[in-house]
């Protein structure tokens, strides 16, 4: 069985975040309820199952309050399930999970960490795609001469999640 629920990790910053057996099968960045329930409709697609638990949640929720809070919390090293994605997509984004809180990549590096020359423009889009946000923490990817790039859920919640794992640019 498939569940999910929300948590707010900051003041416009909001997960909407699945399990399934243990293993995170998407999260989220969204900001209205409109976001929420279409994102809940898309997930629906991929896990015609799922079900609203915050119950189910309660564990998670903890571990990510602690990192939030700047406890020894790294969201990147809990387990999750690629359920989608190309190849390449997969590649880098289990590429990027071996990262750890307080790194920070280049979209160059990472491509060629993944196995890839010349891929940073590839990686952006990688990077876009990802539904595993924190869990996959493509946050901690920046341009080269440290340039910030984006983020799905708006650079200041990128600056944040970077500022608790002891990051700023």
């Amino acid at each position: 069985m498939q569940f999910y629920s929300e948590m707010e990790l900051f003041e416009d910053f909001k997960l909407l975040i699945g399990i399934e057996n243990r293993e995170i099968i998407f999260s989220h960045g969204f900001r209205s309820e409109e976001e929420k329930e279409d994102l809940i409709s898309y997930e629906r697609r991929y896990f015609p199952q799922l079900k609203g638990d915050e119950k189910e949640m309660e564990s998670l929720f903890e571990e990510l309050n602690d990192y939030k809070n700047g406890k020894n919390v790294d969201p990147s090293q809990l387990n999750v399930k690629f359920s989608r994605g190309t190849k390449f997509e997969r590649k880098v984004w289990k590429t990027l999970k071996r990262t750890k809180k307080g790194d920070l990549i280049s979209y160059k590096r990472l491509g060629e960490l993944a196995g890839y020359q010349n891929a940073q423009r590839a990686v952006g889009n990688a990077m876009r795609k990802n539904y595993l946000v924190i869990f996959v923490p493509c946050h901690r990817v920046i341009g080269t001469g440290k340039r910030i790039g984006g983020f799905s859920a708006g650079i200041e919640n990128k600056k944040m999640l970077l500022k608790i794992e002891n990051n700023e640019l």
